[in-house]
């Protein structure tokens, strides 16, 4: 075997080794591990990549310009892969989940005409219903892939956003869909 087709065959294994955000998961080249941290006092937690930063607020202004950022911003070391989260107070239900979900998609449509939707899809778990759907969008410099997605958390909207650069947006979004399924209310439910 040359050397080219040991590397290859090691990336195989490596992709079909690491699948999960339990076990690692293969992506854009690395092993991307991940851990559970609790959200919102305690509320609910959720796994995310172990490299994950709370987002310094000056870039936050940058990348966030709108001043209904969400209230909760993470990011990778490089700044590419984002994660928000914001929590709504207001007591809501499970059929509310997908009339929000359709409200913000139709929101984003109309004021982004151009930006190019995929996917969408709703699941109703007696616990945690959710819905998310995927597009891509536009930034200075780049394409973006995003994943938005809302779910009920107890009572409680959890609305939610993660993207990353359009090129890398293939292995992410393995990644993202399992870290939204990775939600759960804490035992001692606060909200």
């Amino acid at each position: 075997m040359q050397e080219k087709e040991i590397i290859e065959e090691r990336i195989k294994n490596q992709k079909r080794q690491y699948t999960s955000i339990e076990t690692g998961m293969y992506i854009c080249g690395d092993i991307v591990e991940f851990k559970r941290i609790d959200l919102f006092d305690e509320s609910f937690h959720m796994m995310v990549p172990e490299e994950f930063l709370e987002m310094p607020v000056k870039f936050q202004r940058v990348k966030y310009p709108s001043e209904f950022r969400p209230q909760v911003i993470m990011t990778s070391m490089d700044l590419s892969v984002n994660l928000g989260l914001t929590l709504f107070s207001q007591k809501s239900d499970a059929k509310e989940v997908r009339v929000i979900l359709e409200s913000i998609k139709s929101l984003i449509k109309k004021s982004y005409p151009d930006y190019r939707f995929f996917k969408s899809e709703y699941k109703k778990d007696e616990r945690q219903p959710y819905g998310w759907f995927d597009f891509k969008s536009y930034a200075f410099d780049d394409a973006v892939y995003n994943v938005q997605f809302v779910m009920l958390i107890g009572k409680n909207i959890l609305q939610g956003s993660l993207n990353c650069p359009y090129a890398k947006a293939e292995d992410w979004k393995r990644a993202m869909l399992q870290m939204i399924k990775s939600i759960e209310k804490t035992e001692e439910n606060r909200i």
